[in-house]
């Protein structure tokens, strides 16, 4: 009954163990737990031979067991009554899994191999057992002798199979792999018989010779490996051999092997015992000799099959998610009416869809909200849509207010006079180069509406207008007309920030016809990367061969930002490399990717050392997370995507058999030129092992705490965000003794002004003299601005902590918040200082610091450091006036900027609707 009570036994307490932790935390306990159960082994084996000097009856022995099976009883009824068992059950799967019969499973060749693979393990281990057992009978005929034997041979055992389990198994795992795994316990038990069958050969029945003592200490070895390694190599790789089953019978394959598999091998080997107990030890050992070969040939057929199994796990696996910032759509039209800011929002979906935003005013005209009517009539006159002139007619026909429908009537009467083409081809060159901007801007919007050949030239004269509204509305006029000779001129609008997102759109709307242009514009002199990255989304938008072949030069360009958006945009062509120049590019960079993640993780290591560096190690985490993903996104142009998101599933699952099965699958199809260190990357081992490990591959040193420092500081921002660098200034405060070096003041120069700002504050709360000094080789002006902001507290770095206060930019990166800062406009009040602002703008106010109020409609509104001040009130239509109680800085966001910026970055774009 051991065997079954032994199942038993294990399954349910695993299975508690199971539901009781999640994977995270299992992770960190079953480790802990299984090694708990081995050291209570050892305890009680080695107190054998004590207790049974102290016992009476060996057969008192039994009273401990059952004793501590009652104890175990009552730890079980404890459990099961202070936590839910069944909460992390989900039953779907479970009905799932209960519907799948036995008989199907066995059809599978791959659980076939595994269950033969367990039963010869088993056989084997039980014919150990069989003649390890008389031998030491033999050896120990008096019972006290033989129990203390046992009991020290099974705690030696124990403590085996605990060191093997720690140290062997991983390094075995890492360095060799699941094959030598399953195959070594059968060689080493192998190489045992052999030497044991020679020696059986001249065993003699005194106890006494050496040939007898010999054979016993054989068998004793081959009895300790035989257990150690079961317990401590072949049963963990089995539950990596689990990882590549379908889901849906996993876990059933799993408990039908531990279980019914398992005893039946039992019953096997001792079926076979009972048949061959006359034969003797001589042939005991051939027959078991026979079994080790037939396990070995098992062995290297599963460990095919496993493989063959992973490669169709990475066959089905089909679907990916690949999320575009720059595509992302919102639909407020449905909704619109019930913000209170009406006139921000549409302006906010403009933004969103600069071209195509029509079907929003048609669907505001529908409304029940008059003020929304009359907003949307007033936009579309100022606008002069001529496109919703047949909604417009529409829309009269049902408005029953009467003097909204006068309106629309109007309208209508104004937009046919101005497309009259009895009047029109006279007075469209007048009012093309008139001198009102007003007559130009009814020139571009119908020259929009027309689309003609003879009207088209006029264009790009339109284009180089000097106001903005009119730039605007000819840039969306080319999105429909697609004039090939003014495409330069609206490709070079993206270098401006008020046209760059209607530029954007337009070149989208232009195709294939706009790769060339766009590619000869990446490469203009002084073009800032912001451009060069929408360039190269434009590129993964379009898509064609073409593209890929403009993005493939972009990998070896010198800006790695641009590198990792060329990445992105050839995965969303659906890109895979096909030859080997391409492979190697980029398995290149796939180097170089992990080349700067080692130098974080061993500038990690070397910051773990000093506490007070505990804000710039949290920074450099955020730093190899980016790496990793960086990484993974040049895996997923390299290989089949697909394969690569399941590896990345696996391995980020953060258990010891979900990683080990991602580097298994990894294994299958990455290049041997890059295996080596992504290994290292990738194997679940600590930082300080992982930096010990790249100390082959790459030189990496150990850092003191200002060295630390000063190798942020001074890293390629190809490598490291200026935020990383920002922190690393920042963190000089906290060290002992430190010594502004040149690479501080070097800071100071720098044109980027988070840095020059906070370089600056650093250096003159260590050293003031010597800041002053460095400040005189400045340009005075600059040299004024950055005293005064230091003094006034107003640099970049705190701005940004005071913005991240508020739940609005509590997301969004401190990166993007600097830039976006450095673009806006700080407005400094001193006490009852008043500043006008109009009502319902687009714009944002922050109050940074201070104290200011507002009286609006008879009501006092007060605001305090860091807040949103309040001006989206529709019922208001003059100017508010606020008032500083105290000397305040406000911080003026133009709606422009925000806009630009969303154009960039995710996080930007849900700020507008959380600002109304």
């Amino acid at each position: 009954m051991m065997g079954p009570l032994n199942i038993l036994g294990i399954v349910g307490f695993w299975g508690v163990a199971s539901r009781l932790f999640t994977l995270r935390q299992g992770k960190r306990l079953f480790g802990l737990i299984d090694s708990g159960q081995i050291i209570g082994m050892i305890i009680i084996s080695l107190m054998i031979p004590v207790l049974i000097k102290l016992l009476p009856d060996n057969k008192d022995l039994l009273y401990i067991s059952a004793f501590s099976v009652l104890i175990a009883f009552f730890i079980q009824v404890i459990i099961s009554s202070k936590f839910s068992l069944n909460k992390r059950l989900d039953e779907s799967t479970h009905d799932k899994v209960a519907k799948i019969k036995i008989s199907e499973i066995l059809k599978h060749k791959y659980i076939v191999y595994m269950s033969l693979f367990i039963i010869l393990s088993m056989i084997a281990a039980f014919f150990v057992a069989y003649i390890f057992l008389p031998i030491t009978k033999i050896k120990y005929p008096n019972n006290d002798e033989y129990y203390t034997f046992l009991g020290g041979f099974t705690a030696v055992l124990m403590i085996f199979t605990l060191l093997f389990k720690t140290l062997a198994y991983s390094k075995l795992t890492k360095s060799y792999g699941l094959k030598v795994n399953l195959i070594l316990p059968a060689i080493l038990l192998g190489a045992f018989v052999v030497l044991l069958f020679i020696v059986s050969l001249f065993l003699e029945n005194s106890i006494e010779s050496s040939v007898f003592m010999l054979f016993f200490l054989l068998a004793s070895l081959s009895r300790l490996f035989s257990v150690s390694l079961k317990s401590s190599i072949e049963v963990p790789s089995l539950k990596l051999l689990y990882q590549s089953l379908n889901n849906n019978i996993k876990y059933r394959v799993q408990v039908m092997i531990d279980g019914m598999v398992n005893e039946t091998a039992a019953i096997i080997a001792g079926l076979l015992l009972l048949g061959f107990s006359f034969i003797g030890t001589t042939y005991h050992l051939l027959l078991l000799f026979v079994i080790i070969v037939a396990w070995i040939f098992v062995a290297i057929k599963l460990y095919n099959e496993y493989r063959h199994s992973l490669e169709i796990t990475l066959d089905e696996v089909k679907h990916y998610d690949l999320e575009s910032v720059d595509e992302k759509t919102f639909f407020l039209s449905k909704n619109i009416i019930k913000k209170q800011n009406i006139s921000s929002i549409i302006e906010y979906s403009k933004a969103i869809s600069p071209l195509n935003y029509s079907e929003l005013y048609v669907n505001c005209l529908s409304s029940n909200n008059d003020s929304l009517r009359i907003e949307i009539l007033n936009r579309i006159r100022k606008e002069y849509a001529f496109g919703l002139i047949n909604n417009l007619r529409d829309y009269s026909l049902k408005e029953s207010n009467i003097e909204l429908k006068n309106k629309t009537d109007e309208i209508i009467k104004d937009f046919e006079e101005l497309l009259d083409k009895n009047k029109l081809s006279l007075k469209i060159s007048d009012l093309v180069y008139s001198i009102y901007s007003e007559d130009r801007l009814v020139a571009v919007n119908i020259i929009k509406e027309l689309n003609e050949e003879d009207t088209s030239k006029y264009l790009i004269i339109l284009l180089r207008d000097f106001y903005k509204e009119i730039k605007i509305d000819a840039i969306k006029a080319a999105a429909i007309i697609h004039d090939k000779e003014s495409l330069p001129v609206i490709i070079d609008s993206l270098s401006d920030k008020e046209l760059n997102f209607y530029a954007y759109e337009t070149i989208k709307s232009y195709g294939d016809k706009a790769l060339h242009s766009l590619e000869l514009y990446f490469y203009k002199s002084g073009l800032s990367t912001k451009v060069q990255i929408q360039i190269i989304r434009l590129f993964g938008l379009l898509k064609g061969e073409s593209v890929i072949k403009f993005l493939l030069n972009k990998l070896n360009y010198s800006n790695r930002e641009v590198i990792i958006e060329s990445c992105a945009a050839l995965q969303s062509c659906g890109y895979i490399a096909q030859n080997d120049d391409e492979k190697q590019i980029l398995n290149q960079l796939i180097i170089r990717s992990v080349k700067i993640t080692a130098w974080n993780i061993n500038l990690l290591v070397n910051i773990n050392e000093h506490e007070s560096l505990l804000e710039l190690k949290e920074e450099i985490n955020r730093e190899i997370e980016k790496n990793y993903n960086e990484i993974y996104q040049v895996l997923s142009i390299l290989y089949e995507p697909s394969s690569v998101s399941h590896v990345r599933k696996n391995l980020e699952t953060d258990t010891a058999e979900s990683i080990s099965f991602g580097l298994e699958l990894l294994d299958l199809f990455v290049d041997e030129r890059t295996k080596a260190i992504l290994f290292i990357l990738f194997e679940d081992i600590s930082n300080n092992e992982k930096t010990r490990r790249f100390q082959d591959h790459f030189a990496l040193k150990k850092l003191s705490s200002d060295e630390i420092i000063n190798s942020v500081i001074n890293r390629d921002v190809n490598y490291i965000s200026k935020w990383t660098k920002a922190i690393a200034i920042n963190s000089i405060g906290a060290l002992i003794n430190y010594n502004i070096t040149d690479d501080i003041i070097a800071q100071i120069f720098n044109n980027n002004k988070l840095l020059s700002q906070l370089a600056s504050k650093v250096s003159n709360n260590i050293d003031p003299k010597q800041f002053i000094d460095s400040t005189k080789r400045l340009d005075k002006k600059k040299s004024v601005e950055i005293k005064k902001l230091i003094r006034d507290n107003g640099i970049i770095f705190n701005t940004i902590g005071l913005l991240k206060q508020l739940d609005l930019f509590k997301n969004v990166r401190s990166t993007i918040l600097s830039e976006i800062i450095t673009e806006s406009t700080e407005i400094r009040l001193t006490e009852n200082e008043t500043i006008n602002i109009k009502p319902n703008t687009k714009n944002l106010y922050i109050l940074l610091d201070g104290d200011i109020s507002t009286v609006i409609l008879e009501k006092e509104h007060k605001y305090s450091r860091t807040s949103i001040i309040d001006n989206k009130n529709k019922i208001v239509t003059e100017d508010i006036v606020f008032k500083a109680v105290s000397n305040s800085r406000i911080l003026l966001i133009k709606f422009e900027i925000l806009v630009n910026y969303m154009k960039y970055y995710k996080e930007i774009s849900h700020l507008f609707l959380k600002i109304n």
